[in-house]
């Protein structure tokens, strides 16, 4: 059981933010023993730590300085961020033989949770302010060099104050330990992640054609997300899937519903904005953020 990490005293697991069931990624939330002060605290493959830093050591000849220094600046390039929309990193490290991140605490709800348990399908005139802010932060990111690679619903949170924060860089991390770890040592059942339910269904075309992804890709996840906003409805399925390569299938093989089947208040302009975004060939889609964006809030 964690009970303090770098000064931060945990309080207790944060359920709806565990990844791939807890296996890459539980967060907790803390507090500073110093000030009392709010903090998530994100522990990265908290089953198989030990283990897994054990093997990608002798992957780097066992030089550990090495790969460390590779681990840091990765993670350094994300705590430089400072948007008001993108949730601060303010510590990162080892603990033992664990790695941790601390992310700003914001207390709210992921929009999943929201547009569940709250409202439902949200009128386009708040869709196009609250999808405006994740556009602008996602632009930023890339301006900086940086995908984020999982933009879904359970990333974004919005909070009781009215702000909204994107969650889900620390994810970035994790990716780069479990590809070290598998390009070596391949899927099998002795591979801690094998058979874990990893997608989501915002994942894009190309991500699971295993096709060179890039920025386009992040606007692709976010034109299923402007989906999700105005119908209510996951644009893919995968209540009734049980495995990633059901997920994956519904995804490549699938094309996405109207969304004015779904929900007929919905404006033939943002059908159109909703299909381009998620075209499968990358070349059609927009081709930036701010382009996104322009269209989105045009009057």
């Amino acid at each position: 059981m964690l009970e303090e990490i770098f000064g931060y005293s945990i309080q207790g697991e944060i359920a709806e933010r565990r990844v791939w069931d807890g296996k890459k990624i539980k967060a907790y939330k803390a507090a500073s023993t110093m000030n009392g002060d709010q903090v998530v605290v994100s522990h990265l493959l908290p089953y198989y730590g030990y283990h897994m830093f054990n093997d990608i050591f002798k992957i780097y000849d066992h030089n550990k300085h090495k790969f460390l220094d590779s681990l840091y600046r990765e993670t350094e390039r994300f705590s430089r961020l400072c948007h008001s929309g993108v949730a601060n990193i303010i510590q990162y490290g080892i603990q033992g033989n664990d790695f941790f991140i601390i992310e700003e605490y914001i207390d709210g709800v992921s929009l999943d949770c929201y547009i569940r348990s709250y409202c439902g399908a949200m009128p386009e005139d708040v869709t196009i302010k609250v999808m405006s802010k994740i556009l602008m932060a996602v632009e930023y990111m890339h301006c900086a060099g940086i995908m984020h690679k999982h933009i879904n619903p359970f990333n974004i949170v919005l909070s009781w104050e009215g702000q909204l924060k994107i969650i889900g860089l620390c994810e970035n991390i994790a990716d780069e330990l479990v590809a070290i770890y598998s390009n070596k040592y391949g899927p099998s059942s002795f591979d801690p992640f094998y058979g874990t339910r990893k997608l989501t269904g915002y994942e894009s075309y190309e991500e699971i054609n295993g096709e060179k992804i890039g920025y386009r890709s992040d606007i692709y996840s976010a034109g299923k997300l402007l989906f999700y906003m105005v119908s209510g409805t996951d644009a893919i399925d995968i209540t009734s899937t049980n495995t990633d390569f059901d997920v994956a299938m519904k995804i490549v093989k699938e094309p996405l519903p109207k969304i004015r089947n779904i929900n007929p208040a919905v404006s033939k302009r943002m059908q159109e904005i909703v299909e381009k975004a998620t075209a499968i060939t990358p070349e059609l889609r927009y081709q930036s953020c701010k382009e996104f964006l322009d269209v989105l809030t045009i009057t």
